[in-house]
């Protein structure tokens, strides 16, 4: 992306590699990064969802913790 912080745009982007690569946009790391997405644009249900999936398809307690850690934050917030 050319702007960094343009949520909008970078959800249209996920939204195409889920079209075209499903099995890279159900990877932990893009789960985690569309719950990031959703969060900025306050989608609150639908980024603790990514964080559960990327919780889910991590193969290692690291990434499995920052997944945790990403959900407290969006439940904090509310």
């Amino acid at each position: 992306l050319q702007q960094v912080g343009n949520f909008t745009a970078a959800g249209q982007a996920l939204e195409v590699v889920a079209q075209k690569d499903p099995a890279l946009y159900d990877s932990g790391a893009t789960q985690l990064l569309q719950g990031v997405v959703n969060f900025k644009l306050q989608r609150n249900e639908a980024a603790l969802q990514n964080f559960e999936r990327a919780g889910s398809a991590a193969d290692d307690e690291r990434a499995r913790a920052s997944s945790r850690v990403f959900s407290s934050g969006v439940l904090l917030s509310e």
